[in-house]
């Protein structure tokens, strides 16, 4: 009786080794396609987020060519044109802002940083002197630099880049 109670617990014993192997050979199993599944997602990802990076680089630059050239007709109009001018400028911006669809802004400054034209006839004769992107325009002068600012709050308290 003792020899079958001890071949019973022998076996018994092996079963739970071999459940325990099973397992362990189940969860390593399992952890292993999680990690291939996280890898295969991340490169997955990673890609597409490369595709976007690069989707956007284009249309941003294409939006900045056209911004550019917008703003240097405006400079060679403004320049030119005697202040008794400027509503007719403001026209000008509002078409030029309907038309690109990233721009809500556009204004035209004097040297102290008085808006004298601009597509939103309300903030006409406000001061940005204060403003970074004028003072870092007016510190800075080139004729042929675009500046783009740093975001900040604008006029109309929503979050903002400026191209000057």
């Amino acid at each position: 009786m003792q020899l079958a109670a001890s071949q019973f617990t022998r076996h018994r014993r092996i079963q739970r080794l071999l459940a325990l192997l099973t397992l362990v050979a189940l969860g390593a199993t399992v952890a292993a396609l999680v990690v291939y599944e996280r890898q295969r997602t991340l490169r997955r990802e990673g890609e597409l987020m490369m595709l976007q990076a690069r989707v956007i680089d284009e249309n941003l630059g294409q939006q900045l060519k056209g911004i550019t050239a917008a703003l240097e007709n405006v400079r060679e109009k403004v320049e030119t044109l005697p202040a008794s001018h400027l509503p007719q400028v403001s026209e000008r911006l509002k078409a030029l802002t309907d038309a690109m669809p990233g721009v809500r802004t556009m204004l035209v400054t004097d040297a102290g940083g008085t808006i004298r034209a601009s597509n939103w006839p309300d903030v006409i004769g406000r001061d940005v002197s204060r403003r970074g992107y004028f003072q870092t325009a007016r510190a800075q002068p080139s004729r042929e630099r675009l500046y783009v600012s740093e975001p900040f709050e604008s006029l109309f308290n929503v979050y903002s880049l400026n191209v000057v």
